[in-house]
Formats: C-alpha cells, structure tokens, sequence
C-alpha cells in the first residue's frame, strides 16, 4: 500500500508534480479531495504542495531533475560556487540561478517561479562536463564549470568585478579540470576571458593551464565598442576594465 501523501517525507518542502505522483500510484481524484480538504495547495497546472509549508529552492530544482526526470538543469553561477564556499558578494543568494541545456524544457510555473533565475547554456562540447550530484541528490556544476558558465555572461548578465574578486578567491580550482573544460569550450570568447582574466589576477593554478588544445580561434573580437585591443587575446576590452580594482 502506497503511503498518505500528506505524511510522505518525499514532498516535504517539496513541489509534488502530479505527473510524477501518479506514476506512484496517487490519483487526481486524491489531489481533487485534498486540495479541496485544504491539505494540499495548487500552484498552477499539474504542480501542488502540502499546505502551510514553504517551498525551498534547491528542493524544487531537486524534484524537478529526479520526479520529472530533467536531468539537462542544474545548479551553476553564483549558486554552484556558494555551494563550493566561494562566495564575495550576499546579493547573489537572492534567486537560485539555474542553467539548462537543450533540449529546453517549457514548464511554465518553474520558468516563471520568482525565486528561480533561468539561463539557457551550451558552452561544451560535452553538454554533461563536470556536471556532479552532490549527497543530497542534487545536480549543480562543479566550481571551474560555474566560473567558466559565469565568465560567458560577462560583460551584459555579469558584473566584471565581481568576476574577478571571485577568481582571486578560487584558490583551490583544480588544473585539470579546467584544462579538460577550456578544451571542450566552444565558445572562443569565453575561453580568451577566462584566460585574461586569470592572468591579471595572477591565479596560483594559472601556470598548470596549457593553451596547446584550446581552441582560442583567430582574429579580433570586441567586448565593447570604443575599448582597447588588448593583442595578447585579441580582444577589444571595455577601458574600465583595464584598471578596475579588486576586493
């Protein structure tokens, strides 16, 4: 016999996703009868939670990878490298900023839930790279893919700055792991960024990087218009960068 939903721990602060209930064995009637007992909530079409109790962020983006089965999202930014203890500035731990990788999903209440920031990423070759799940069955990106995924926002969706004082921070990246990232980066001019970036700041696992097989493609591009060439990446950088401080 199937447990009470209501005392099932499973959607404890929890989203329940009435697709993924009835493959347990719950069925709409159930969901008709508690909604109306006023024991459950509806939050919009196919998605409930038990009333009175608060939904978490992480819970949700963890139901929706493993009752739904949408393993192309997955925690990354500024929410994968607080969850790794890099953490410069509180402001980002107001929305959980979650990446997703095609084939994009339309779930219209997870797109529009407010404490959710959504990004569409296809940055690797490998759309899984260094993607882990940690003990509580969450998939998030590691530290060096959430930096990397950051860095392809600069310089509209991310704040120059706080790029770098969070790479100043990242002292225990690990070399090869970045190695095997900037190699799978299709994207060029994230990879010369990244590559800027660590340089100026002098990152400690800089000098374990070999740019052998990174692909950072030829010609100029521009960050900004009206900035200066650095030749060494030949790329236009906006002039504030050029001496903007850090911590």
């Amino acid at each position: 016999m199937i447990q009470d939903l209501i005392t099932n721990p499973e959607f404890n602060n929890t989203p329940i996703f009435l697709e993924y209930a009835q493959k347990m064995g719950y069925t709409k009637q159930l969901f008709y009868k508690y909604v109306k007992s006023g024991w459950l909530e509806k939050l919009g079409q196919g998605v409930y939670k038990k009333s009175n109790e608060q939904l978490y962020p992480m819970r949700i983006i963890w139901a929706a990878q493993n009752h739904l089965r949408k393993k192309q999202i997955y925690v990354s930014l500024h929410s994968a490298l607080n969850e790794a203890g890099i953490v410069h500035n509180i402001r980002y731990k107001a929305q959980l900023q979650v990446c997703m990788f095609s084939p994009y999903f339309k779930n219209r209440w997870l797109l529009n839930h407010p404490d959710l920031k959504w990004y569409k990423m296809n940055l690797f070759s490998e759309p899984e790279l260094h993607i882990i799940t940690n003990d509580n069955g969450l998939r998030l990106a590691t530290p060096e893919r959430a930096m990397l995924e950051l860095i392809s926002l600069l310089p509209k969706e991310a704040d120059y700055e706080e790029v770098c004082n969070l790479m100043i921070i990242s002292t225990t990246f690990r070399a090869k792991v970045l190695q095997e990232l900037l190699e799978k980066c299709t994207d060029q001019k994230t990879t010369r960024l990244f590559l800027y970036i660590a340089k100026k700041i002098n990152a400690p696992w800089l000098n374990r990087i070999s740019t052998t097989n990174i692909n950072l493609g030829n010609g100029i591009k521009q960050m900004s218009p009206g900035g200066i060439l650095d030749k060494e990446i030949k790329m236009v950088i906006p002039k504030e960068w050029i001496n903007a401080g850090h911590i």
